[in-house]
């Protein structure tokens, strides 16, 4: 699933469709914290959709 995220994060990057990105990254994130692998990746990726942050 946390691969899936992954994947549509991308995709939705390509597209320029920022929010469905950001959400599917978030999505991934809440699965790689609970299975503690890949949580900075996603962080990471959530951060260059939210350079605010």
């Amino acid at each position: 699933m946390m691969n899936t995220y992954d994947q549509l994060g991308q995709l939705y990057k390509a597209q320029g469709n920022q929010p469905q990105a950001l959400r599917a990254f978030q999505q991934g994130l809440e699965i790689a914290q609970q299975l503690k692998y890949r949580v900075d990746y996603f962080t990471a990726q959530i951060q260059e959709m939210n350079p605010s942050n």
